[in-house]
């Protein structure tokens, strides 16, 4: 996470100053962000109960992949 920070700090940096991104950089950050599991879960806010339990499959899932990266 840290590279990647550093890499979005470098890229804006280079935004401001009217410089292009270097294609090396542009791959390692979409190399970095591929690499992160995506935690997003969906709402069942006025869902079924079927809705739910599909929540909370993911919610299960995220954890598991977080623990997993701990």
């Amino acid at each position: 996470m840290q590279e990647l920070d550093s890499l979005y700090a470098s890229w804006e940096l280079k935004r401001a100053l009217g410089q292009p991104l270097e294609n090396a950089e542009r791959e390692r950050i979409i190399e970095i962000q591929q690499r992160i599991p995506s935690f997003d879960i969906s709402d069942p806010f006025g869902g079924s109960k079927d809705d739910y339990d599909i929540t909370a499959g993911e919610i299960r899932t995220a954890l598991d992949r977080l623990l997993d990266k701990l």
